[in-house]
């Protein structure tokens, strides 16, 4: 049940409105628009703004080259985390540098891409932020953006509580226990992305369109991280489980390396992934739910996520809650490693 006091927010940002704006200048063009729409009209007016070079050219460099599924990863997500580690006016500083740093160095992303140069790039965004923030076209177009925020903002709210309700359902988690929630609707971000950014005790998500499964998704990260580090041992005792799948996480980029930090990071997303197919099963007939479920992980493996349909039967069958998670981890690892594709 969701206490009433429950911490929920549906909010703007506007540093993460200069990101996109700046994004979407320098030939962001990830967002599927028909043209009329109103997130169409704004992004013909930003492409079309008299932006200076300087802040196209620093924004071009969030795009990557080379292969990969989105070769805005994960510079875009970098980009938006820092922006919400800015103070929320004018001189648009970074609240805290120490912990932006700290944070930063954290990421499971690939070092190359939280370095020193990476992290140096990113310290420039005050600046670029306050030299948009300048430009007198940037206010009305702000406003308008805005404006769709806010009509999204209930679809987000209701998105938010029925995840909450699901997962905590599932898990066997007070609710009262979660942090709390600020939802940052991004009409500007390709539809396919959500962005989730810890921070100052609240979890911070960043998506196009409202979906409780997307939100459901970055709860049990966070939810299922912490203990999935406690238990490292057990998941690094079967990185042989990368290798088959190492060249697919390689375009995702949910893999740099066959390493053990890859390993980590593409096992917590397929057991995520897995976690939340079986979370969002929904109310109905039980067989039919668990039947759709396992279509939806079919379709996961197909695009290159082939331990989440044995991950998924593992929750379905195996789940006893958090209190013997590093067992269940063990378990289904071990599922993995006899699934019939494997072999």
């Amino acid at each position: 049940m969701i206490p009433d006091d429950w911490n929920c927010v549906v909010t703007d940002s506007p540093a993460l409105f200069a990101v996109y704006a700046g994004l979407t200048a320098s030939g962001y063009d990830l967002v599927r628009t028909a043209p009329g729409e109103p997130a169409s009209q704004l992004i013909g007016r930003l492409r079309s703004a008299p932006w200076p070079p300087s802040v196209r050219e620093y924004f071009a460099a969030a795009r990557r080259g080379g292969g990969g599924v989105n070769p805005y990863w994960p510079r875009a997500y970098l980009l938006a985390l820092t922006a919400l580690h800015l103070e929320d006016e004018a001189p648009w500083a970074l609240s805290d540098p120490a912990a932006f740093r700290e944070q930063v160095a954290d990421l499971a992303v690939d070092p190359a891409e939280r370095g020193s140069a990476a992290v140096a790039w990113l310290e420039r965004l005050p600046g670029v932020v306050s030299e948009m923030m300048a430009l007198s076209f940037v206010g009305p177009l702000g406003a308008d953006y805005r404006a769709m925020v806010g009509a999204r903002a209930p679809s987000f709210d209701a998105a938010a509580r029925t995840t909450v309700a699901a997962v905590t359902g599932r898990l066997g988690v007070d609710a009262g226990r979660l942090p709390g929630l600020t939802l940052l609707p991004n009409p500007l971000q390709a539809q396919e992305e959500t962005d989730f950014v810890p921070l100052r005790g609240r979890i911070f998500v960043i998506m196009a369109e409202a979906g409780a499964g997307a939100i459901a998704h970055e709860l049990l990260h966070h939810v299922l991280g912490p203990r999935l580090a406690a238990c490292d041992r057990v998941v690094t005792s079967h990185r042989g489980l990368l290798a088959p799948v190492i060249e697919r996480m390689r375009a995702f980029d949910y893999a740099w390396a066959d390493d053990e930090a890859s390993w980590r990071r593409v096992f917590e997303e397929s057991l995520v992934r897995a976690a939340t197919l079986w979370v969002m099963e929904g109310a109905g007939d039980r067989a039919l739910q668990r039947a759709r479920a396992l279509q939806r992980a079919r379709a996961e493996s197909e695009q290159g996520f082939v331990y989440v349909p044995p991950l998924l039967e593992h929750f379905q069958g195996s789940w006893a809650g958090l209190e013997g998670f590093e067992e269940f981890v063990r378990g289904g690892l071990e599922r993995c490693r006899h699934f019939p594709s494997m072999r």
